[in-house]
């Protein structure tokens, strides 16, 4: 008489269990982006990426206890103190990334052709009572210190560890793009039920928002803690009832989207689509419980209460950077031609005119903005070859084909949320960074849209009459693969480019 195997069972049922959680969305999404970002943070060097210099600057005086920039002697930009030994291993790599042959193939560049200066700037130990120099960054002013903190938590362990300024700005990036990477992870688990997670995997996957998460800047915090907004807020407009500590934590990554950037705080508006799905849910369902309209009308209260109450912090963290605003619209040569009332009055008056004005922006500046959302890179200005850039966004395309849908007053209204936000966005730089009687306005770039992409596309893909399926295993094949070979290639050609 045979026995079976007593072990078989369970060591089945432990592969099965391990199959799924590979499988899985925020699995898949999480080894990609650990790899590539992990390869950015080591292989792109120091004061390459953009504006990261200044984010730089930001992230250490808030290591060392300072909240927001200080007025500098002249009166008129906003900095700290900075030790030369860190300034001058960052701005090396500004000048190079500036200097370098943009127009030329990849193939017949090498950005880095003196890793031996990199290196011996990067050696350079920063302690205590070493010369410091005052450092205009006031255009990384603008926001609250939470965007900074991952990088000057990292970069403070290795201060006080005694690390060379190569190892500090290393161990800034290495804290931020954990950080950033985590979050959108939570935002595609919290989404594993759904179909969505695709869309928000995919979106998680653009080389472009990888290549943010591997250097210090307020992007990469930005992007994740929006996107872990949209996923909770979606989350909840499917369901009918929902925990506690769920709701609080949803409620926080609201306000971390104000402590972002207050421009997104439009977003917020979205909270009110959950008691319009469930009131959409509840007419169209078995009959309903007599209690039904007291329930909408208390929560559309509470979402509206959240959605005023988070205009509280956004009104003081306006206050307080108001002036660093003034002074970076100072830092443009022409800046006494900027004149945010007249050019609002104008967009007020002649709205026409202000049409026109987003049409030929968008018309000069669209196909940069293309790149700079999904595969631009840099100081150096590395654009991803193609077709590669295409297959990134074919593969965000097919994941907003298979989302679950949402209502359609839903959908459109995150339509037009992720619309509005994004005109939001060039419209503060239009009365804060642009001329007046500009043709188009300055300083827009696509990176910015980055955010908005996931909760836009769900809507589109809700809207749009094409409909498609796919199962669990076979979107575990095709999405890592189709988002996962634009971002290998951008590896390739960074490496085959800077080295």
């Amino acid at each position: 008489m045979t026995h079976a195997d007593p072990r078989t069972p369970s060591a089945s049922g432990a592969a099965r269990r391990l199959g799924n959680v590979l499988r899985a969305a925020h699995t898949l999404y999480a080894l990609i982006a650990v790899l590539a970002v992990g390869y950015f943070v080591l292989a792109v060097p120091a004061g390459f990426g953009l504006d990261e210099q200044s984010h730089v600057n930001r992230a250490y005086v808030l290591s060392q206890g300072h909240l927001t920039p200080e007025l500098r002697a002249d009166g008129r930009t906003y900095g700290g103190e900075i030790p030369v030994a860190l300034q001058e291993y960052d701005m090396l790599g500004w000048e190079r990334g500036n200097g370098v042959p943009h127009g030329a193939p990849y193939f017949e560049r090498r950005d880095v052709r003196d890793t031996e200066t990199f290196e011996r700037l990067g050696s350079r130990v920063v302690r205590p009572g070493d010369p410091t120099e005052s450092v205009d960054f006031t255009n990384a002013g603008a926001s609250s210190p939470v965007p900074y903190l991952p990088s000057a938590i990292g970069m403070k362990i290795a201060l006080v560890a005694n690390q060379d300024v190569a190892t500090v700005m290393t161990l800034g990036r290495v804290v931020n793009a954990l950080v950033a990477i985590g979050l959108t992870t939570l935002a595609i688990w919290v989404l594993r039920r759904s179909a969505t997670r695709w869309l928000f995997m995919t979106v998680g996957l653009l080389p472009s928002v990888l290549f943010l998460d591997s250097y210090t800047t307020a992007d990469s915090y930005t992007t994740a803690i929006v996107m872990l907004f949209v996923a909770a807020v979606v989350r909840l407009c499917g369901e009918d009832r929902s925990s506690l500590p769920f709701l609080l934590g949803t409620a926080a990554a609201g306000l971390g989207v104000v402590a972002a950037k207050p421009t997104y705080v439009l977003l917020l508006a979205i909270v009110l689509l959950v008691p319009l799905s469930r009131w959409l849910r509840r007419r169209n369902g078995p009959p309903a419980e007599h209690d039904m309209p007291r329930r909408t009308l208390r929560e559309f209260g509470i979402a509206a209460g959240y959605v005023l109450l988070s205009l509280v912090p956004t009104a003081v963290l306006l206050k307080v950077t108001g002036p660093i605003a003034d002074a970076i619209r100072q830092q443009r040569p022409d800046w006494q031609q900027i004149d945010p009332q007249a050019q609002l009055r104008g967009l007020l008056v002649d709205p026409v005119g202000a049409l026109g004005l987003i049409v030929r922006t968008t018309a000069v500046s669209g196909r940069d903005w293309t790149y700079s959302l999904v595969g631009s890179f840099g100081y150096n200005t590395i654009d991803l070859v193609q077709p590669f850039l295409t297959v990134a966004i074919v593969s965000v395309v097919l994941a907003a084909v298979v989302v679950e849908r949402v209502p359609r007053v839903v959908a459109l209204a995150m339509v037009l949320v992720g619309a509005g936000t994004a005109l939001a966005v060039v419209v503060a730089l239009y009365l804060t960074f642009t001329p007046v009687g500009a043709v188009v306005v300055d300083g827009v770039q696509g990176r910015y849209f980055a955010p908005l992409v996931a909760l836009t596309g769900l809507g589109l893909g809700s809207l749009l009459p094409l409909r498609a399926t796919i199962s669990d295993r076979g979107a575990a094949v095709l999405f890592p693969v189709v988002s996962g070979l634009p971002v290998l290639v951008a590896v390739l050609q960074w490496q085959a480019t800077v080295y």
